[in-house]
């Protein structure tokens, strides 16, 4: 996670922010918590509402808490799911301490060669065409950005594939086998989501980078199933961040297939990152976090946690891991990092990526409780 450890009050105080309503979307009516945090330091939060719909398919949800900074990263540390390889390199994975939270270093210095790049590896046991996928991803403290020789500079070549959807194992060529990263640092802070048999869209140039914090990503695509490279299907990209010349970016992509002439039409597996290298990467670091994958038609169906009451106006977006999920209740693990001095916002989505018509405020253990029992004479 990625927030201070505090100790939580038995009790925290609830009330709905209503939003601009939507008939599409979900009805959010009231949300509760455990008395306490389970063994590994999760609460279970009850979210109650109308027209969640169906379930979507977590294939994976790892924010790398359950583990010890320096060791490696295991295949069992998901807090749902499991990673099914630790990638085509030798290096592997390590956790990581960044404040009072664990993350995954993508970076392993045993080696100097291709091998130093760190990966995961999660597989979907057959082929898929709709996805939905967020992730947070830092530099720390005196590290620079992949092929950059100095700190807080971008370098000129392309350097950094975030994450790489592929089909196959040896999808990642230029052949006939489909791949996108997600996104892909392409040189001069220009960032594309795109693999080697096509380009999907262009994200506006890394101006928006923060050097001091986290950077959060959000990426989901619904192919048009009947023809995927033919016809126009959905895409849809955010990123914010606390970086004064960053912020909130959103993304709609509705005029192009998501699926590329000439190539496979579904993909397999993800791996985070996907690579990195060129350039000067001597001081090159980074983190993953809070990485949360969905597949299948309801994919883009999800509980997010914010830290704004204007979700555009949002620092910190974290998808949540979602453990029962029915028409009208959806429970979901939640963290104790997160309980912080500041108030925190549950949003939902259905599978339409229409967001609730009302977000849900949990107030945490440090924040002011208001006036009770006022009486007026």
């Amino acid at each position: 996670m990625i927030c201070s450890i505090i100790r939580i009050l038995p009790f925290i105080l609830l009330q709905v922010l209503f939003i601009t309503p939507n008939a599409q979307s979900v009805e959010l009516t009231s949300i509760s918590r455990s008395a306490s945090a389970d063994v590994d330091g999760y609460f279970e939060v009850v979210i109650k509402g109308v027209d969640f719909g169906a379930s979507p398919d977590i294939a994976i949800f790892d924010d790398f808490e359950r583990g010890t900074a320096d060791e490696e990263i295991p295949l069992s540390s998901p807090v749902l799911g499991a990673w099914d390889n630790h990638g085509v390199w030798a290096g592997r994975a390590r956790y990581k301490a960044e404040g009072n939270n664990l993350a995954m270093q993508i970076r392993d210095f045993n080696y100097t060669d291709g091998n130093k790049i760190a990966q995961l590896e999660k597989t979907f046991g057959g082929p898929q065409t709709d996805i939905f996928l967020s992730y947070s991803v830092k530099l720390p403290k005196g590290a620079t950005f992949s092929g950059s020789s100095t700190t807080e500079a971008l370098p000129s070549v392309s350097s950094w594939k975030f994450t790489w959807l592929i089909d196959g194992k040896n999808g990642t060529g230029n052949n006939s086998d489909y791949d996108l990263c997600i996104p892909s640092h392409i040189g001069g802070g220009r960032m594309l989501i795109a693999g080697n048999d096509g380009n999907y869209s262009y994200i506006d140039s890394l101006t928006w980078w923060d050097w001091d914090g986290y950077n959060h990503f959000s990426f989901g695509m619904d192919t048009n199933d009947t023809d995927a490279s033919g016809s126009n299907g959905y895409g849809f990209w955010r990123s914010t961040n606390k970086a004064p010349s960053g912020g909130y970016i959103e993304k709609h992509i509705t005029d192009r297939p998501t699926m590329f002439d000439g190539v496979t039409q579904s993909f397999d597996r993800l791996r985070f990152p996907g690579w990195w290298g060129n350039g000067d990467t001597t001081n090159f670091n980074a983190y993953y976090d809070n990485i949360y994958v969905a597949t299948g038609p309801n994919a883009f169906s999800r509980i997010e946690v914010t830290n704004s009451p204007v979700y555009e106006q949002s620092s910190l977006i974290v998808t949540l891991p979602a453990t029962q999920w029915t028409a009208n209740q959806v429970s979901v693990k939640v963290n104790k990092d997160l309980f912080d001095e500041h108030a925190l916002y549950i949003y939902a989505f259905n599978k339409n990526n229409v967001m609730s018509s009302s977000a849900l405020q949990i107030l945490c253990s440090k924040c002011p409780m208001p006036p009770q029992n006022i009486q007026i004479d």
